[in-house]
């Protein structure tokens, strides 16, 4: 196979994976971001785009965030156990909430 197709196909698979993960996996990002006024859309989808950029560079580099997300299992329960615990507790900063969440999990 000539390497400029091979390239093609990889950059076709990668791109095709994190939309994947985009609308199904928790970042919902199908749903019609139309309904504000002038720019709510784009705002709301580069919003998404952000979040989804943050905790990807979250899962290579922080150990933490790791183990909090090995004990979830999909991302989304992942976020959903995330929405839960802040609910209910305030935390005096990120480390702290996000070893509770792995400890609770593990405790």
């Amino acid at each position: 196979m000539r390497p400029v197709l091979c390239c093609a196909r990889a950059r076709w698979k990668i791109e095709n994976e994190h939309n994947n993960v985009l609308k199904n996996h928790g970042y919902n990002l199908e749903h019609n971001f139309g309904h504000g006024k002038t720019c709510a859309g784009e705002m709301y989808c580069l919003l998404n785009l952000l979040a989804f950029r943050m905790h990807s560079i979250l899962d290579i580099n922080d150990e933490d965030y790791q183990k909090a997300r090995a004990c979830a299992g999909r991302r989304d329960e992942f976020f959903n156990e995330l929405r839960y615990a802040m609910k209910f507790k305030l935390y005096e900063n990120w480390q702290h909430f996000i070893v509770f969440i792995h400890s609770s999990d593990t405790g």
